[in-house]
């Protein structure tokens, strides 16, 4: 769980010291693998979490709720980059 909220951590200010947010679409850095970094490392801490906390029963209604809400937030983003 401590690698996976480290690793998480870390992809997190990386993605943020490449963004340049409102000004162009960034393909550098982390966002030469995934469009989302930012989604990707809050899902690694968020895992991590789960881990730590060693409950399954938390953990999976909890990442099945994170994967919804996130789903959602992509499609608007993907929505408005398109236009």
């Amino acid at each position: 769980g401590a690698g996976l909220l480290v690793l998480g951590s870390a992809l997190h200010l990386w993605s943020k010291g490449c963004l340049e947010q409102n000004q162009r679409l960034v393909t550098a850095g982390p966002y030469r693998f995934s469009r989302n970094p930012f989604y990707l490392a809050n899902g690694l801490i968020d895992l991590g979490l789960c881990c730590v906390i060693g409950r399954v029963w938390v953990a999976l209604p909890f990442l099945v709720l994170w994967a919804l809400a996130y789903r959602e937030t992509i499609a608007r983003e993907e929505a408005h980059l398109a236009g």
